[in-house]
């Protein structure tokens, strides 16, 4: 369209300047000095020049616009996402969209010092398995200083000047500092950078729109760890921070619906401490609570990650063993019946020990269709392991 209409002005221009001219030779036939043809040409061309700073304005002027739009879009979307990898991978893929060349990552900060590589847009396949390094002087800077960094061509800028490795091209890179509880004044959680190979690609204004991507990630993914924190307290018990009643039974259902798909077995365990009301009423609740929070921990260190401890109630414990046979979960469960057999409970005076009985349940198995009836079987020989003598597994 712009091209359009700057061919109908430079008509519109031919038009004039012939109409012009030919006035001037009116004018002089009549004794009467008309305008040169230069200071027509120079008329026209200082008119022509203006035309095109007000389009250029204008089109700079719709850039702006079109940016604001498409961040008031990021904000939105990218607060109702509830994963911090669907976040990474939307925020680098809109910004490569919005600046529309170079190459875009997010790389975050980990605990040993390391720059992890969380999402790119804009990567070839090689390219995208380069690891970065924090140690690399442009990161280095962005670490150090704590603020936006843009390089118009990285071979002539005279604060990487030692840095063997330059060459041509360009780039933006910001921090993603660290908010919300724990996070300590002016933390750095990672980077975000755009790179080209072509020198001056980047202006001020992409270095603006980078430092506001970068405050509308690290706000969103405070979101989602306030979400995520939301969600564990309400399936975790406060006291031995295991998982509660309602989510194990979720669980046992999933579990057992993926081994019946996959052709898998699972093994369920139920867990009760021997004589517990018996330790309460001696040595107090208090005391009995730091029985039940030694214990938890002792399940979940007899355990694999996949495996899922939670408290059943009161001095209950259910332990589901994915892929495990009923075989498999009787060296689990000798483990745990041993491990808290052999540990000392200490009061305030003297020490005390405590055992624990613990019922083997197994899918699938004759008679098991559903939880409940998985349930049923490892709570029945749980019942047998309390009446043949206690700390007793079968």
């Amino acid at each position: 369209m712009i091209l359009t209409l700057q061919i109908v002005i430079f008509g519109i221009f031919i038009f004039m300047l012939f109409f012009v001219l030919w006035e001037r030779g009116e004018r002089e036939e009549g004794g009467v000095r008309g305008a040169s043809y230069e200071e027509v040409l120079s008329d026209y061309a200082r008119m022509y020049a203006e035309h095109e700073k007000e389009s250029n304005l204008k089109v700079a002027l719709e850039g702006k616009v079109s940016r604001y739009y498409s961040l008031a879009e990021i904000t939105s979307r990218a607060g109702s996402l509830l994963q911090e990898d669907e976040l990474y991978d939307f925020i680098v893929t809109r910004t490569f969209q919005i600046i529309g060349y170079g190459k875009c990552s997010i790389m975050t900060l980990s605990k040993k010092g390391d720059l992890v590589v969380e999402a790119v847009s804009g990567f070839s396949e090689k390219d995208s398995q380069r690891s970065p390094h924090a140690g690399d002087p442009v990161y280095q800077w962005v670490i150090e200083k704590k603020r936006p960094l843009l390089i118009t061509n990285f071979s002539l800028d005279p604060r990487f000047s030692s840095f063997p490795d330059k060459e041509e091209g360009s780039l933006i890179c910001v921090p993603i500092m660290k908010k919300g509880e724990g996070a300590s004044t002016g933390e750095i959680s990672g980077i975000m950078e755009v790179r080209s190979p072509i020198p001056d690609a980047f202006k001020e204004d992409d270095l603006r729109l980078l430092s506001v991507l970068s405050d509308i990630l690290m706000l969103s993914l405070e979101n989602i760890r306030l979400y995520q924190k939301t969600q564990e307290l309400s399936i975790r018990d406060g006291l031995t921070h295991l998982y509660l009643h309602r989510y194990f039974q979720e669980r046992l259902e999933e579990e057992m619906k993926r081994c019946s798909f996959y052709k898998l077995k699972t093994s369920l365990l139920m867990c009760d401490l021997d004589f517990f009301k018996k330790c309460n009423d001696t040595y107090g609740h208090i005391f009995g609570d730091s029985v039940l929070k030694e214990v938890s921990e002792i399940l979940l260190a007899s355990v694999r990650d996949i495996d899922f401890v939670a408290r059943y109630g009161g001095d209950e414990f259910a332990i589901i063993l994915p892929e495990t046979s009923i075989e498999g979960a009787r060296v689990v469960a000798e483990r745990i019946r041993t491990s808290v057999a052999e540990h000392t409970f200490h009061t305030d005076d003297h020490e005390m020990h405590i055992t624990i009985s613990i019922g083997i349940g197994s899918y699938p198995g004759e008679g098991i269709a559903t939880k409940e009836d998985l349930i049923a079987m490892a709570d029945g020989a749980l019942l047998q392991a309390k009446n043949t003598g206690r700390n007793k597994v079968c």
